[in-house]
């Protein structure tokens, strides 16, 4: 997919949020493996993305690989970022980075230290911040909805948040479970309580 595209909808922040807590926590606990294998799961999920990666999250797939690939990442990420902004103006990395080092070179009294130290402190991938999920993107688009007979629960549905408010869906699906039908078997369903987004209780 092209990189740069303004394209970030809401299930983008959810799943890249979602791959930071999870390679962060898994780091944390030294299970690399699973933190690769979700890295690979949002690569599968950005390779699908007809209107193109946005550059935020590129490079926050870049940060959250570096440590397991430092040297590809570290190329990538110079690519990405191919030229630095020092107090407004661009500065050619290629260019900055044999003036930093050549002393006879003028440029260390074109810009003052505290540029030239954001110029270096945003030169490697290495030196960058950690990503931080947000719990907002967190959140689960499921709830559970307890099901009970005569006070008795005897099932559960996993029901879309955007469903949870309709009855007549809820109680379909309901009475459409085959434990619930199991529990109604010869009786007569008297009435249907629903306590929308908690508790579906039917009474015989």
């Amino acid at each position: 997919s092209k990189v740069g595209s303004d394209s970030f909808e809401v299930d983008d922040l959810r799943i890249m949020h979602k791959t930071i807590k999870k390679v962060t926590e898994d780091i944390e606990n030294i299970k690399f493996n699973t933190a690769i294998a979700s890295l690979m799961e949002w690569l599968n999920y950005l390779s699908k993305k007809e209107k193109g990666i946005s550059k935020k999250e590129y490079e926050t797939f870049l940060l959250l690989l570096a440590p397991f690939a430092p040297h590809m990442t570290e190329e990538l990420w110079q690519e990405l970022n191919k030229k630095l902004d020092v107090r407004g103006e661009k500065i050619d990395k290629e260019v900055g980075s044999s003036s930093l080092e050549d002393p006879s070179s003028n440029f260390k009294s074109q810009y003052p230290a505290s540029s030239i130290q954001h110029l270096i402190s945003n030169w490697s991938i290495h030196q960058q911040s950690w990503p931080k999920s947000d719990n907002k993107y967190l959140e689960t688009e499921e709830t559970t909805i307890v099901i009970q007979i005569n006070g008795k629960v005897r099932d559960t549905l996993l029901i879309q948040k955007d469903i949870i408010s309709s009855k007549e869906v809820v109680e379909k699906m309901a009475l459409g479970s085959k434990k619930v039908k199991k529990f109604l078997a010869g009786q007569a369903v008297k009435k249907t309580i629903y306590v929308p987004g908690k508790i579906f209780s039917i009474v015989v």
